[in-house]
């Protein structure tokens, strides 16, 4: 699971990817790439392999990540328009579906 969050084309690396694409003249976008990105992270349902819950230090990787983005989230609405907070308040109360189980997102 560190791989698929910190490796080199895991979440994080996407994440600063998507940031270095942002145009800074232009807050609302990194703003709701952001928002986003939470609520797909948000959505995923970690299972160990066999469908065994998973093992407490990868929940804590995801908490961590998720904690991030949600710091990152906090900080760039500071620079964004109005509408944008807005959206963004609404988008985060309404969270996508939980990620369907298939064997590409077991844990073993």
């Amino acid at each position: 699971m560190a791989w698929r969050i910190s490796g080199p084309v895991g979440a994080r690396a996407v994440l600063e990817a998507m940031h270095r694409q942002c145009d800074p003249a232009l807050p609302d976008e990194w703003a709701f790439l952001l928002c986003e990105l939470s609520r797909e992270i948000g959505a995923v349902l970690l299972k160990g392999a066999g469908g065994r819950t998973a093992d407490p230090d990868v929940a804590h990787l995801l908490a961590d990540f998720q904690a991030d983005l949600s710091q990152m989230l906090v900080e760039a609405q500071k620079g964004c328009s109005s509408p944008m907070r807005g959206y963004i308040a609404n988008a985060l109360t309404r969270q996508p579906e939980h990620i369907q189980e298939g064997t590409c997102h077991e844990v073993a």
